[in-house]
């Protein structure tokens, strides 16, 4: 009999060791998971990182270059992502306004509009003297109370 309660005192060892190292590794990963946390945080809203991503718009913003040539008063370049395949325009003229002044720009240019009129969204073609050599715009127009945003994505 004592042998079977020696066995039932070594089993209960057995599994008091094994919670404690169950709750040591708990802990250990717990630990590792809020100094991972606090490292990102600290990454993410550190004054340099901070600075540096705030110098880089305004550097992007000021130096951004008008890919399309759109050279129309009133109508300024906002932004632009770094492919410059998506451009966003500010427009001091409304929507029908927009619409005549870029399509004017545009055709100087050799694009071709392939939308037919009052449409809510234009496309054009880059075809100069009439021949298709590819390059497509999808313009979209958002009515503000003064004037209008405009949205240029470059197929």
């Amino acid at each position: 009999m004592k042998t079977g309660l020696k066995r039932t005192a070594l089993e209960q060892r057995r599994v008091k060791a094994a919670r404690a190292t169950a709750l040591i590794a708990l802990a250990f990963l717990s630990l590792l998971a809020v100094w991972q946390t606090i490292e990102r945080f600290r990454e993410s809203s550190s004054f340099d990182t901070f600075s540096q991503s705030v110098f880089e718009k305004s550097v992007h913003r000021t130096h951004s270059t008008d890919s399309l040539n759109i050279e129309q008063a009133g109508i300024t370049l906002m932004d632009c992502n770094e492919k410059g395949s998506i451009l966003w325009y500010q427009s001091t003229w409304n929507v029908e306004q927009s619409r005549a002044l870029l399509e004017r720009s545009l055709i100087l240019q050799g694009w071709q509009n392939m939308s037919p009129d009052n449409e809510p969204i234009m496309s054009f073609l880059y075809a100069p003297n009439g021949l298709a050599a590819g390059g497509t715009l999808i313009i979209s127009f958002y009515p503000l109370e003064d004037g209008c945003s405009i949205l240029i994505e470059v197929l």
